[in-house]
């Protein structure tokens, strides 16, 4: 069934949500006086439910204009001398005492564009986890490198990932039995079901990237439109990220990019930006 995601109990109050939406001055804080989290999807709610009770509710502050920063990010001399040191985002947000969430990197990389800024990119730890499986299985890393390469173990660990982070976000997951459906698996949220087509994303040049078009050999391949599924949820591995973009907001691609960075020449519009359909981390 086509739709979105059922709201919680706490956007379908609409006394509540009025209430809430009286005198804010962000959207961020009608979320914390309806006691949910700051997160893309209930966002998306908020909206619903302030166009429901025809309230109007305070500006995203985003693209031409923003809405002068506060907290942590508020002092720009602070942030100048951050970036000049020679620090990461994470690093950054350490300093100002935020926590690293995609959320947070979202909000201090926009900050730092308005600035003409650009923080340094984060530095991976280092590890070798088929040494560490080898260590603590006693398997040789040839036969776990042989069960790695096998051709459908990319999209065994995306669609493992995906019904991970739905599960955890309170849908209950189902699998299709046989491979004559378009999509993989159906994420049930109280009653709401979507048809799921599920894709291995590739970061690359600060962006996302994911094929919107069927990958089987015993049929051509075609675009995902919305008689076949009602979202194409990314998995990218080198963020361990989840993105959920409605199959409708394809507009007719056949490749998607997610943006992740900041452009380096300040640009807004026309991207599409990967924390508008960020829901989860794996």
């Amino acid at each position: 069934m086509v739709g979105m995601i059922s709201s919680m109990s706490a956007f379908d109050d609409d006394d509540a949500v009025t209430g809430a939406i009286a005198g804010a001055k962000s959207r961020k804080q009608v979320l914390e006086r309806l006691g949910v989290t700051a997160a893309t999807s209930n966002y998306q709610r908020l909206t619903r439910a302030a166009e429901r009770v025809g309230a109007t509710l305070p500006p995203l502050g985003r693209n031409f204009a923003p809405r002068p920063s506060s907290g942590a990010l508020a002092d720009e001399v602070h942030l100048r001398k951050l970036v000049a040191s020679g620090l990461d985002l994470n690093g950054i947000l350490a300093a100002v005492s935020l926590a690293q969430t995609p959320s947070n990197r979202h909000r201090l990389a926009g900050k730092l564009a308005d600035l003409g800024l650009t923080a340094m990119r984060a530095r991976p730890w280092k590890h070798n986890t088929t040494d560490n499986l080898t260590r603590l299985t006693g398997v040789p890393a040839d036969r776990l490198f042989k069960a790695k390469k096998h051709t459908n173990a990319t999209g065994d660990m995306a669609e493992l990932a995906v019904a991970a982070c739905l599960r955890r976000l309170g849908a209950t997951v189902s699998f299709p039995f046989g491979y004559a459906c378009r999509y993989d698996l159906i994420a049930d949220f109280a009653g709401d079901l979507f048809r799921v087509q599920v894709k291995s994303g590739h970061l690359s040049k600060g962006c996302v990237s994911a094929n919107t078009k069927s990958s089987n050999t015993n049929r051509p391949s075609r675009r995902y439109e919305v008689c076949d599924v009602d979202a194409i949820v990314v998995y990218c591995p080198a963020l361990g990220s989840i993105y959920w973009v409605p199959t409708a907001d394809l507009n007719g691609a056949t490749i998607l990019y997610l943006r992740v960075d900041e452009p380096a020449n300040g640009q807004r519009a026309s991207i599409r930006s990967a924390f508008d359909y960020y829901i989860g981390q794996v």
